[in-house]
């Protein structure tokens, strides 16, 4: 059985953000520019509060000079739409599509090779493609692969990725599994509106982008002083019991939380991302406790 997996990403977001000034404004308000991504490209970007703080994370696909879309997890969807409104004005056109479209991940190690290869676009791109009569457009970036069709297409959709191309639904736990491998903060986890970049794991890259040029933001980050860092855990055996909100000790002292844990069921390793006091220094490899309802469990701490 291949390692790719559908993920649903249905209740995700959509929006359209159009208008000869669309790359300028949403400049203006995302950390990475739009306005160097190409038409048919792809790029991960993030949004900011005017303090610095993290409002949310998005894919953005050019669809064209001055045409753009927006995936955007629900856990973030409300509150970087009404930004976008408040901040746009008449400046640029904005549509909520997300009655109109839905929209689907494939995850995995082998997600690329399990998907046909006409299907696949370029390394951060996007192209339009058919399939069993169904119109779709396949977004590609980093490995992580999106699938968006029309709302009426939905059922069709599936039924040719499990039925046709024999690929499973991938249950909560595989997914978090499969980010947390990969490194990938998620909004309404690591990323949240209280914390500053360097608090969700996006420190370096915000403060790389801020270097370059200004956005909303930017300035804040540059004088902010992260109180938490978040790390990786590893647990040496399948605990399931390990879950987000358990506390974690270090020095033998009560100094963090997990705030995301999967268990991985082949390899028989939890998984986990923490977070821990800035100020507290912790190297790779350094021992430290999560405490369980039942018992603490020993864990290894990695750099996110």
């Amino acid at each position: 059985m291949q390692n790719a997996a559908v993920n649903d990403h249905g209740d995700w977001a959509r929006f359209r953000v159009h208008g000869t000034r669309m790359a300028a404004e949403l400049d203006k308000l995302l950390v990475a520019a739009v306005s160097a991504l190409p038409v048919g490209g792809v790029q991960y970007n993030v949004m900011l509060s005017n303090p610095g703080r993290v409002l949310g994370a998005m894919l953005v696909l050019r669809m064209a000079a001055d045409d753009s879309l927006l995936l955007v997890p629900s856990a973030v969807a409300d509150v970087v739409f009404e930004r976008l409104d408040a901040q746009l004005g008449e400046a640029a056109e904005l549509d909520d599509l997300s009655d109109d479209m839905t929209q689907c991940g494939v995850i995995g190690a082998s997600a690329l090779t399990a998907l046909p290869a006409a299907w696949l676009p370029g390394e951060s791109a996007w192209h339009k493609y058919t399939a069993n009569e169904i119109n779709f457009i396949v977004a590609q970036l980093d490995g992580q692969i999106e699938i968006l069709t029309a709302t009426a297409n939905a059922g069709k959709l599936l039924e040719t990725l499990i039925n046709d191309l024999e690929l499973p639904l991938a249950g909560f736990e595989a997914a978090e599994l499969w980010r947390l491998t990969n490194r990938q903060p998620a909004c309404g986890s690591e990323i949240a509106a209280h914390r500053l970049p360097g608090e969700c794991g996006l420190g370096d890259w915000v403060a790389k982008n801020a270097a370059e040029r200004d956005f909303a933001g930017s300035m804040a980050v540059k004088n902010a002083t992260p109180e938490h860092q978040l790390l990786y855990a590893f647990c040496g055996e399948l605990r399931k019991n390990v879950k987000p909100g358990c506390p974690v000790r270090v020095n033998n002292k009560r100094q963090g939380m997990v705030v995301s844990s999967a268990a991985g069921v082949v390899n028989g390793v939890v998984l986990s991302i923490i977070s821990v006091p800035s100020a507290l220094k912790i190297s790779a490899g350094d021992g430290i406790l999560i405490e369980t309802e039942k018992q603490l469990v020993p864990a290894k701490a990695e750099i996110l």
